[in-house]
């Protein structure tokens, strides 16, 4: 993951940006499994793009493992709603 942080003391046993990644994919891509981060949106804007790599970490998967799963998670603020793109092709079964 590569992310320029958050400055401060962190007060997550998580890493923070990873919360972050994981409440906006819970909360704007409605994972049923994950009520608590369903509720509300993630606490500060971010922006998620998912890039889909084989446990080597060098091999790219040609499609991405679970067709629900966007590529881009763009989130402003509350109240500006959220951009859910699947950008490299259609959402569901192809």
């Amino acid at each position: 993951m590569i992310s320029t942080g958050i400055p401060g003391k962190s007060h997550y046993k998580k890493d923070t940006q990873l919360e972050i990644a994981e409440s906006a994919h819970a909360y704007f891509l409605n994972f049923t499994q994950n009520k608590k981060k369903t509720v509300s949106p993630p606490p500060c804007p971010c922006t998620v793009l998912n890039r889909w790599w084989k446990s080597d970490y060098k091999t790219r998967y040609e499609r991405q493992p679970h067709a629900d799963w966007a590529d881009l998670i763009d989130f402003v603020e509350e109240g500006y709603g959220a951009v859910v793109s699947w950008l490299t092709r259609t959402r569901g079964k192809t």
